[in-house]
């Protein structure tokens, strides 16, 4: 069981944490807030439960990706969200899959890569 707890709700305001029957943690994240996503990281670890970063726009920096790879608290991440070009869904933290995208879809894909110790791709 995944709690998914989003950002506008913020872990530091929920008692998550005290459930037992969740499995994994997780927080959503819609401004690179390193505090937060350390702190909640911590939490879990605290109680011998795994952390995920659940959900993140597309468009953030390549500092805020390897902050995740590099906080051995997290052990992964999920974006927000990929669809095809002609898909109408367009809430500003979405990607297309075109070549106006390309930057983001490959910075997505080499943390993903790099999470897994897998080499950096430069193309798609």
């Amino acid at each position: 069981v995944l709690d998914g707890c989003d950002e506008c709700l913020g872990s530091y305001q929920s008692d998550d944490f005290n459930i037992s029957s969740i499995d994994i943690y997780s927080s959503h994240f819609y401004s690179e807030d390193y505090t937060r996503m350390d702190r909640d990281a911590q939490r879990a670890k605290d109680i011998n439960k795994p952390y995920i970063v659940g959900e993140y726009s597309t468009h953030f920096s390549e500092d805020f990706l390897k902050h995740i790879e590099n906080n051995n608290n997290i052990l992964g991440s999920f974006f927000w969200s990929l669809y095809d070009l002609n898909h109408d869904h367009d809430d500003s933290f979405t990607i297309k899959y075109s070549e106006s995208y390309n930057n983001d879809i490959i910075k997505l894909s080499n943390h993903f890569r790099r999470l897994q110790n897998l080499s950096q791709q430069n193309w798609i």
